[in-house]
């Protein structure tokens, strides 16, 4: 024993230069890469943060038959049944029938659900009533039909179509549009006379030139 335990202080005697460099060489190997781990998560942790602030929030606003309505956020690919389930569904009095589900969301769109009530929403040149508002405030179709007659839809005119009826300015054109995304689309001819500005003299002078 005291043989062996001589050998292993005289083993250590003369090396212990060596000895002592390999294990500073180890402390500073392990001590590098601790070191390097802990910036790359660091790095890692910056980068994750940066991206969330300057990332976007997109805001979709929906309307209408659906049991939550109001502005909600949304990622890339989106599409407008999501938003749909995110406002806690349709009510049992939706229809749609004549929307597209599978539509991309887009930033400050606005998604109207009409009730059954108000299905019957073509005009006698057989587009389709609207149910996306552009960014603009117009509507936007869900049917690529064009028009050919002088038939103004109530529902899905523009500004400049509203305009081109008798009596219906400027002003009153964009109260049609304004009166519409508050209350959700006309259920008849007859309800424009809810819009201010419009009486029955005017109602009586466009009834002929107008659909829902």
């Amino acid at each position: 024993m005291i043989n062996i335990n001589i050998f292993f202080y005289d083993l250590f005697k003369k090396y212990k230069f060596i000895i002592f460099a390999v294990i500073l060489l180890s402390i500073i190997i392990i001590s590098y890469f601790l070191i390097k781990e802990e910036e790359i998560n660091y790095d890692f942790e910056l980068n994750y943060l940066d991206e969330t602030n300057i990332r976007p929030t997109n805001k979709v606003e929906i309307k209408g038959a659906v049991n939550n309505p109001g502005v909600y956020s949304f990622d890339d690919g989106e599409r407008i049944t999501d938003v749909i389930i995110k406002a806690g569904g349709i009510k049992e009095d939706a229809d749609t029938s004549n929307i597209n589900l599978s539509k991309l969301l887009s930033d400050e769109m606005v998604v109207i659900i009409p009730t059954i009530a108000q299905k019957t929403i073509y005009t006698t040149n057989n587009s389709c009533y609207y149910t996306v508002i552009t960014n603009d405030g117009e509507i936007e179709s869900s049917d690529n039909s064009n028009s050919t007659s002088d038939i103004v839809n109530i529902n899905t005119a523009s500004a400049s179509e509203l305009m081109t009826l008798s009596g219906i300015g400027e002003k009153k054109a964009l109260a049609i549009i304004s009166y519409r995304e508050e209350n959700g689309l006309f259920s008849s001819i007859e309800e424009i006379t809810n819009v201010s500005g419009i009486g029955s003299s005017t109602f009586e002078s466009i009834k002929d030139q107008i659909t829902i």
